[in-house]
């Protein structure tokens, strides 16, 4: 498979996750470590990892806070794309701790 045949089965892959259900932000970095591949740094990641929220953003995946209220999953983002992916890398480069970006963001289709 070529680079972009593997990006394309991750991003319909995450696609259907967010159908299903509450896709959280450590599927996302960890589909964009596979597709960086070992020893990728951590800004090869990063620019996957946006690349992947792109692209779902496009495919009508909301991107929003994880929502408190018991009949929805997210509360979404009402921000352009751009706004969004800033908000969003923002939101990595103040955490050092994959495991927090969980914090970051959730999304649903």
């Amino acid at each position: 498979m070529t680079s972009e045949e593997l990006l394309n089965e991750e991003i319909d892959y995450l696609y259907e996750y967010a159908r299903k259900g509450l896709l959280y932000f450590i599927p996302i970095w960890d589909s964009a470590e596979t597709l960086a591949g070992k020893g990728a740094t951590r800004e090869r990641v990063r620019e996957i990892t946006l690349e992947l929220v792109g692209a779902l953003i496009d495919r009508g995946v909301q991107v929003g806070e994880i929502s408190q209220q018991a009949d929805r999953d997210i509360e979404p983002w009402s921000e352009d794309k751009g706004e969004i992916l800033n908000r969003i890398d923002e939101g990595i480069k103040h955490r050092s701790d994959p495991l927090d970006f969980v914090d970051i963001c959730g999304f649903r289709a």
